[in-house]
């Protein structure tokens, strides 16, 4: 910008999809036609509404050099496609019954899930409890880690994401904060119902928890159980199976409530 390089204006070797949405207005469609070793500079303008004030409606140049050109080609929908999408199925029909049937589970799965945290959700409404500023700036940096890690592992800096969200890391964490009251809020409940009803995870629960965390990682049982060990998260395990334990005791309580009122009705 004005012969001068500016903070987060620079990527090498960034994969951009054109139709994404990742940069400013009018960037992608400079790309369109560019060849492999193609060089051009981008006269673009930034919105008035950008989130770096240093940086709203002034103009920029970008210095672009295509490394390469990919076209996405979309493989014939056959049996073979099929056998390559999941050993496990002999035809493209089989498939699609497979995939159907995985679909109508998570739509089902998900549906629960949904339900039991408007449950619990009403019942932190509902609840006085004191929350301390600690625990809400301690969520929100945990999310704030969890967002870099997921872009990190797409090769997104966040500052390339930040210029793309017109935001900041104070922006994010501004945004977030809502969020991590909420679940602070809601995991404080939880935990004093689960003291009040004395609840705890059954050891069954926890093999069970074990066989399936084998079955993701591919891994044997008592190796994940060494690990967990070994990193202080058996405690941590069995805390999680608590919490869920005391949101199915709260979904169990409000089916109650639900079917006595509608008796009475």
């Amino acid at each position: 910008m004005d012969g001068e390089p500016f903070e987060g204006g620079k990527a090498e070797n960034h994969s951009l999809e054109l139709g994404s949405g990742q940069f400013i207005p009018g960037f992608e469609e400079k790309m369109v036609g560019l060849k492999a070793d193609d060089e051009k500079d981008v006269e673009l303008t930034f919105p008035e509404e950008y989130h770096a004030e240093d940086l709203a409606g002034k103009p920029a140049v970008f210095k672009v050099k295509v490394h390469e050109v990919k076209r996405k080609e979309l493989p014939e929908l056959d049996d073979e496609f099929a056998k390559d999408v999941d050993e496990e199925v002999e035809s493209l029909e089989a498939l699609r019954t497979k995939k159907k049937d995985e679909l109508q589970h998570n739509l089902e799965h998900e549906k629960e899930h949904h339900y039991n945290d408007t449950v619990v959700e009403k019942a932190a409404e509902n609840a006085t409890v004191d929350i301390p500023d600690a625990m809400i700036k301690a969520e929100t940096d945990r999310m704030m880690q969890e967002m870099e890690q997921r872009f990190q592992s797409q090769g997104i800096s966040m500052d390339m994401y930040y210029q793309m969200a017109g935001t900041d890391a104070e922006g994010m964490k501004e945004q977030f904060k809502p969020e991590a009251e909420k679940r602070v809020r809601m995991n404080l409940v939880l935990e004093a119902i689960a003291n009040a009803e004395e609840l705890e995870a059954s050891d069954e629960r926890v093999e069970e928890e074990l066989d399936k965390m084998a079955e993701m990682y591919q891994r044997d049982k008592e190796e994940i159980r060494q690990l967990l060990a070994m990193q202080g998260g058996v405690d941590s395990l069995k805390n999680d199976l608590r919490i869920q334990t005391a949101v199915q005791f709260l979904v169990d309580e409000s089916v109650t409530v639900e079917a006595k009122e509608d008796k009475e009705a």
